[in-house]
């Protein structure tokens, strides 16, 4: 991925909004018919040779639901070559791909190159069609006046028929595209934000359900790509901050069931640089490292993915409520406490906690146990979503029924003070089936303020409003799209909180199947901040990353194509040992 970065002045809802009266807004549902696309980079995959390397990721996409994969393409000398493998592999495993034109590179002028590039792929059976038409999207493409994506231009150019979906805004430049002249637009915001493309602020706070109402007004029935992301963390040179996550993508697929968009769009599949990938993973992953393999290897996310599964199926078959078929928790967190890190743009809006989702048949008991710091909640049935306080140490998760123990793990990174160089990537992992058992928790350390311990159900969620600003009197939302193309039921609160100079908030209590949770809307903010009994937090230990192994490789199969071994895989196959791959540290 490259690391270049668009930078444009545009409208921010925040400043207006909040100086705005609020009320009750109610986003108008879509009809069925639902399709679940992921962004997936093309830039980091010149190292690719052959249709079959882009199986793996088809085939665990299918499984998970989604249905095609948006390829974000630049003009690179190897793009059609890998275009023409993805398209391949795309129809010899089921799935279906289409072309996301990056216009941080293409330029208006380029509209007849665009339509041509689309009238070449449209007729390859693995592409995606809508309506029957042959569906295209975009990044940006409506903030610079000389790389404005041309709707009518590349139709024109085209020759066939089109469903354009391109990545415009609210708020941008209409010179070369009317709403007129598009099918519907993706939204990049799926993130909270200050609404200029950094962390938010007690002042200016847009939030991804604000971005949601702005677009869903302006498309006015026209088709909306929403967002749906679970992290953003980049270091690279020209652009390095971060947003805040948290729990965001608990809170994100719950907004998704309750507004029901036609479409969503996963941000993303594989886009390491911005720590948002949810299916493929760094070290196993063939691809070309930009660089961020110094943040994404060794910190898994496809549990996101496991997370995201029920809720994929709920969404496309129109319902607001998911299905649990197995028990599972979800976990994840950073690898250091953010003192140690220092300062960043946006760590402050980070909260210094583990997180866990639980997806259960029926209701039970979570034990988490961060360092030091364990925490039981009463979980229910369904999907619901904890944070007990960081403490430096390993990370243990178990859920048990009656007394008797259902399932547990230990998280295959320890949380230490060391954060250099910085990393405030996620590690995530899973819970589930007969895992070995947690060790015995620590003595709990003395209480921090810092953190509350936060419960969410989003069954008994179902009956809260949430209060949305009225958009028609003010700015749009948008968050500027930072992703270059080389170089993703019930209202649910903001889980992710305002800055601590922010006085606005409202309680949640533990929660009871079938019970509705004591809550309360602030209409000054626009958003929830939640308060509650702090937790405690273990002094952070010295020390760097001391890796778990929680993957046994018995055969060399199992770590093709990269025959090196990852973090937290251990060797237990004859002959030879392999070489670790480089950046996996020993486990033990």
């Amino acid at each position: 991925m490259r690391t270049s970065t668009t930078s444009v002045a545009l409208g921010l809802l925040a400043a207006a909004a909040n100086a705005a009266p609020f009320k009750t807004s109610t986003v108008k549902r879509q009809d069925a018919g639902k399709i679940v696309a992921a962004h997936f980079m093309i830039g980091i995959m010149q190292v690719r040779s052959s249709a079959a390397d882009y199986d793996d990721d088809m085939k665990k996409a299918k499984a998970a639901g989604i249905d095609a994969f948006a390829l974000n393409i630049a003009k690179d000398d190897y793009t059609d070559a890998q275009l023409n493998y993805a398209y391949e592999s795309a129809a010899n495993n089921d799935m279906k791909v289409f072309i996301s034109f990056d216009y941080n590179y293409f330029e208006t002028s380029e509209s007849d190159a665009v339509g041509a590039k689309l009238s070449e792929y449209c007729g390859k059976p693995g592409q995606l069609m809508v309506e029957g038409k042959c569906f295209a999207s975009s990044f940006n493409g409506d903030n610079d006046p000389s790389k404005l994506f041309n709707a009518n231009a590349i139709r024109a150019a085209a020759g066939t028929d089109l469903y354009l979906v391109p990545n415009l805004t609210p708020t941008g430049i209409r010179d070369a595209t009317a709403l007129a002249d598009i099918d519907g637009a993706f939204s990049w915001n799926g993130w909270d934000s200050n609404g200029a493309n950094r962390a938010p602020t007690a002042e200016s706070n847009v939030t991804t359900s604000d971005s949601d109402s702005a677009y869903t007004e302006w498309l006015a029935g026209k088709t909306y790509m929403a967002p749906v992301s679970p992290w953003f963390f980049t270091d690279f040179a020209s652009k390095a901050w971060v947003f805040p996550g948290d729990l965001l993508w608990f809170r994100r697929w719950n907004e998704i069931l309750a507004l029901a968009p036609k479409m969503l769009e996963i941000i993303t599949w594989n886009d390491y640089g911005e720590s948002h990938y949810v299916g493929s993973d760094s070290e196993t992953s063939l691809h070309n490292d930009d660089g961020s393999s110094a943040w994404a290897n060794g910190f898994p996310h496809d549990g996101w993915l496991e997370m995201a599964q029920p809720y994929i199926a709920a969404f496309k078959a129109g319902s607001k409520e998911i299905s649990v078929t197995e028990d599972k928790l979800v976990y994840w967190y950073r690898p250091t406490p953010k003192a140690a890190c220092g300062a960043f743009d946006g760590i402050d809006t980070l909260q210094d906690a583990v997180f866990v989702v639980a997806l259960l048949q029926s209701a039970g008991s979570v034990t988490v146990t961060s360092g030091g710091n364990t925490q039981t909640f009463d979980a229910p049935a369904g999907a619901s979503a904890y944070q007990v306080a960081m403490g430096t140490g390993a990370q243990t998760f178990a859920l048990s029924r009656n007394g008797a123990s259902v399932l547990s793990a230990t998280g295959g990174l320890e949380i230490t003070e060391n954060c250099s160089p910085i990393n405030l990537n996620a590690f995530v992992g899973v819970a589930k089936g007969n895992a070995a058992s947690v060790p015995a928790p620590a003595a709990a350390a003395s209480p921090s303020a810092d953190v509350p311990q936060v419960i969410l159900s989003a069954a008994a969620l179902a009956s809260v409003t949430i209060a949305v600003p009225v958009l028609s009197a003010v700015a749009l939302p948008v968050v500027t799209p930072t992703e270059p193309a080389s170089s993703f039921a019930p209202a649910v609160t903001s889980v992710a909180p305002l800055p601590p100079s922010s006085a606005s908030a409202s309680s949640i209590s533990p929660v009871t199947p079938g019970a509705k949770p004591p809550v309360s809307v602030s209409e000054a903010a626009g958003t929830f901040t939640l308060t509650a009994t702090p937790t405690s937090v273990q002094a952070p230990g010295a020390g760097g990353y001391k890796v778990k192994c929680t993957a046994t490789v018995t055969a060399s199969e199992q770590i093709r194509p990269t025959n090196c071994l990852g973090a937290g895989q251990a060797w237990a196959g004859v002959g030879d040992v392999p070489d670790r791959c480089d950046g996996a540290a020993k486990c033990s």
